[in-house]
């Protein structure tokens, strides 16, 4: 019995991930489903106390949630699991659209809509997600 829960629950697992390769992104409903949502540049990145790589974005525009003038989040690049973010928009001077939720912990907000983050200049239909506004300084 506790075989087949486990089984169950990594096939159902790996179907969400697998949903979140396909998703097709549309930007309004996205926002809402999204803590933070913001326009940023990477600026540069470090270790965390645990040794895990770490984003730091100048963030320019902010259409969701309250990130300061400097943001960090962890730099999880997708894998198989296909969660995270694509690898080659995560370069020095690389200004993305991202989408982050802390999922209710108190600690650094993960990406949330993996599919939905991208580079700016890839973003399409951007008046739908609003004028935005600058961001609070840290």
């Amino acid at each position: 019995m506790l075989l087949r829960l486990a089984l169950l629950h990594s096939v159902s697992l790996e179907l969400t991930y697998a949903m979140q390769c396909d998703c097709v992104g549309n930007d309004r409903e996205d926002k809402r489903g999204a803590e933070i949502v913001f326009r940023g540049t990477v600026i540069a990145f470090h270790q965390s106390a645990k040794g895990d790589r770490i984003v730091v974005f100048h963030v320019n525009r902010v259409f969701n949630g309250d990130p300061p003038e400097t943001f960090e989040m962890p730099a999880i690049e997708a894998g198989e699991a296909c969660f995270g973010f694509y690898a080659p928009t995560l370069g020095i001077g690389n200004e993305l659209l991202v989408y982050a939720s802390s999922f209710g912990s108190t600690g650094p907000a993960d990406l949330s809509l993996k599919c939905a983050t991208k580079l700016w200049s890839e973003t399409k239909n951007i008046r739908k997600l609003g004028r935005g506004r600058k961001p609070r300084p840290k």
